[in-house]
């Protein structure tokens, strides 16, 4: 990623705009600046491990129709190979600023929280803050942001091999949801067949669904690229039938991103095609969460104001 020498927004950055007729207040803004800056230090560790990352999915997509976020999105993507997501799964958390999180099946284990995502998200905290100087800090944002990272899979070489791993991936991942839940006998009776069947141990005086969710989210990776033909994201492939050629993602190039320049895959026009179609052409529609994402965060600081009389507030929500 490229960022200008002593990087700034300019004054105006801030402002309410219309962007291809969709009108983004500034406080969207200020949420993609700091967006930003997350990926700034996602970037530096990725630099540091020699970990490649590519813009993914709706910020793709902005990157190459907007030359920055699509106006009516607000979140940010990137994707890894999967090699690279799991080194970078490694060394990231030394790595973060003091007081940032990185969320994912293993630290939802480590730390006692429910988490479900086949993704690794970091943020830039886990309090909101409006204090003074934490809003100076952020570009006058108070919530939490983060960016989303996705793993870039190898599928199968084979349709019977590739159909058997999306069923593996799917079954342990519903049993990740109820596996707590069970009844003692039935509990051990499923835990004696999963780690028969995929050469596993479970720790049975922790909690079992970060465990089982991990098991999948390795079974993903279980096909290396060195023959491989497609990439794709095994997680969402048991939803959404999507693969690409690998040869899309092997090389990089630099594409405009607000006042950055951003990775993306060789392939990207190949790849927008595929998944969005007539991609050039704006579709207003929503992603897969709440328009701000930041919205249900507001909410908490407006009731807490309305409860303590505009006292500031930091609230934990991890």
């Amino acid at each position: 990623m490229q960022y200008p020498k002593g990087h700034k927004f300019p004054k105006n950055y801030f402002e309410d705009e219309i962007r291809d007729g969709f009108y983004v207040p500034g406080m969207v803004k200020r949420s993609w600046a700091v967006q930003l800056e997350v990926l700034e230090v996602v970037d530096r560790i990725c630099r540091n491990h020699n970990l490649q990352y590519f813009a993914d999915g709706g910020t793709l997509l902005g990157a190459v129709r907007h030359g920055g976020f699509i106006p009516w999105d607000d979140d940010l993507d990137i994707c890894m190979k999967r090699k690279d997501y799991e080194t970078f799964a490694k060394v990231a958390l030394e790595e973060l600023p003091e007081g940032w999180v990185m969320l994912n099946f293993e630290q939802s284990l480590k730390e006692s929280y429910i988490y479900t995502n086949f993704i690794i998200r970091i943020c830039n905290g886990r309090m909101i803050r409006l204090s003074k100087e934490s809003l100076n800090r952020s570009y006058g944002f108070p919530y939490i942001a983060g960016i989303d990272i996705f793993s870039l899979d190898c599928v199968a070489p084979t349709e019977k091999e590739d159909k058997r791993l999306q069923k593996e991936i799917e079954t342990v991942s519903t049993m990740a949801d109820v596996i707590d839940a069970m009844e003692p006998e039935e509990k051990r009776n499923y835990l004696l067949q999963t780690e028969k069947t995929f050469g596993v141990k479970f720790d049975r005086n922790k909690t079992l669904g970060p465990q089982f969710y991990m098991l999948a989210d390795k079974l993903c990776g279980t096909y290396e690229e060195k023959g491989a033909k497609y990439l794709t994201n095994m997680a969402f492939r048991t939803l959404h039938d999507f693969k690409v050629p690998k040869e899309y993602y092997a090389d990089v190039v630099m594409l405009p991103f607000e006042y950055i320049q951003i990775p993306a895959p060789v392939g990207y026009d190949a790849f927008l095609r595929t998944k969005y179609g007539d991609y050039m052409k704006p579709v207003h529609s929503g992603g897969g969460h709440d328009y701000p994402f930041y919205l249900k965060q507001q909410e908490i600081v407006e009731e807490k104001r309305r409860r303590e009389n505009g006292y500031a507030v930091s609230k934990e929500l991890f």
